[in-house]
């Protein structure tokens, strides 16, 4: 569980509860040492979380609050949901019910006003005429190289209908309305190249992470083919 993750949780077991909890109690349900528990609820505190008590006593929060960061305008609101819905529609299985996890988590933490405007947003994603092929056993494997910076075998078939063995270090994924696009340095060309998954016959994940690291990859890639993630 990453911090964040574990803050959302502490913060969620807090709300959940009238009466304080102790940090044995927090700790055990958390998983964590006493120290990490106290590290997590001074950074919760930082973030205006009203949390009342110390050690040996109990925490309690108190129910006036909401997390300043998530105070968002209707606008903001519904561009949120906009953008999750193309996740749940266009993407893959596991990021399409992570879409979903994150609007549960952001609408938990709203006040209920705007909670409902999220749940009750009008705004929804259309399918096209001629959708992208999707392949969703690939596309999570790309999605956990470039998340690890792990090196990747494929089989692949170009527009020839030409079958070979590629290694490629994967740094970016592009969507579009009709296919998408796997930004990658080629072992095999000594070159940027881009892949579509729906040509990928087989796929392998190595253990063994690229140099230089998929940031310094995107940078030289932004450099060569153009900051196309800008609109």
């Amino acid at each position: 569980m990453s911090k964040s993750e574990r803050l959302f949780t502490l913060l969620q077991i807090l709300r959940g509860h009238k009466y304080p909890l102790t940090g044995v109690v927090l700790a055990q349900k958390l998983n964590i040492s006493l120290r990490t528990l106290y590290r997590d609820i001074d950074s919760l505190r930082a973030q205006g979380a009203n949390i009342e008590g110390e050690a040996g006593i109990g925490y309690l929060l108190r129910k006036e609050f909401e997390l300043s960061k998530l105070m968002l305008t209707e606008s903001e609101i519904e561009a949120l949901v906009l953008g999750m819905r193309w996740v749940k529609r266009y993407a893959d299985s596991e990021l399409s019910q992570a879409a979903q996890n994150g609007l549960s988590k952001i609408s938990a933490l709203l006040p209920p006003h705007l909670s409902q405007q999220l749940q009750n947003s009008a705004l929804f994603i259309a399918s096209c005429n001629n959708p992208a092929t999707f392949l969703d056993g690939i596309f999570i494997k790309l999605r956990h190289a470039i998340q690890q910076q792990l090196k990747v075998k494929l089989t692949y078939r170009d527009e020839k209908q030409q079958s070979s063995q590629r290694i490629i270090y994967p740094f970016a994924i592009g969507f579009f309305e009709q296919t998408q696009l796997v930004a990658a340095w080629c072992e095999l060309r000594q070159a940027f190249r881009h892949f579509r998954p729906d040509r990928i016959l087989a796929i392998e994940l190595s253990d063994e992470q690229y140099q230089p690291d998929r940031t310094l990859l995107l940078q030289r890639w932004q450099k060569t083919f153009g900051d196309c993630t800008r609109g």
